[in-house]
């Protein structure tokens, strides 16, 4: 019988508290092995990590790149962030930083940061529909497309023209499942349900225009 491999995981955090609960989430699992906690980059061990929690609440958005950069040391480290807030800034953030998955800390419970740390794992990006809400009812209540950033036009310009996300990566130089996030993000903004209705929008009120 084969053995499971070990997912090695390493919580990060503005705090303790918060990092210790991070890490306490994840005990008790036998593909699951948290090999640091640290309250910041710089105080988390070096290590070799499958995955990188991020706890952002807190945290000014200079030091969460700071702590994505140095778990990017690693290539294949995949990152989790948990976020305390949702705003336009702070998904716009998580996006363009190819954050794997982001989960609202008001809402995760034991069950959700698992399965987000194996889902990633397996090459999945979630982006819980409660935190698409409120951009989609930003994107109601303004014009569509105002709030896009200027990444988040160009897949929108090429998904507009019928490219795949496989293309659209390989066009930006970006990965498929950073693309995915792109487009879910993209689709909230502009108030629509799919690909199709995003780009029929995108022609018709010349949003890229």
């Amino acid at each position: 019988m084969s053995v499971q491999p070990v997912i090695q995981v390493t919580a990060v955090g503005s705090s303790p508290v918060l990092c210790a609960g991070l890490a306490s989430l994840l005990a008790g699992y036998d593909d699951l092995r948290v090999v640091a906690v640290g309250v910041t980059s710089d105080q988390s061990p070096s290590v070799e990590t499958d995955v990188t929690v991020i706890g952002l609440a807190g945290l000014d958005l200079a030091t969460a790149t700071r702590i994505v950069c140095r778990s990017r040391a690693r290539p294949d480290t995949k990152l989790v962030a948990v976020i305390d807030r949702v705003n336009d800034m702070l998904l716009s953030w998580v996006v363009d930083a190819r954050v794997d998955a982001c989960l609202n800390l008001e809402t995760v419970g034991t069950h959700d940061l698992v399965y987000a740390v194996r889902a990633v794992m397996a090459g999945q990006t979630i982006i819980p529909t409660e935190l698409l809400s409120g951009l989609r009812e930003r994107g109601h209540a303004m014009a569509p497309g105002r709030t896009l950033t200027p990444r988040q036009r160009d897949v929108l310009a090429l998904l507009a023209q019928g490219h795949s996300n496989k293309s659209i990566a390989a066009h930006l130089g970006i990965e498929v499942g950073t693309v995915r996030m792109y487009v879910s993000v993209i689709l909230a903004k502009l108030g629509v349900t799919n690909r199709t209705e995003a780009a029929a929008l995108t022609v018709q009120q010349g949003l890229l225009t």
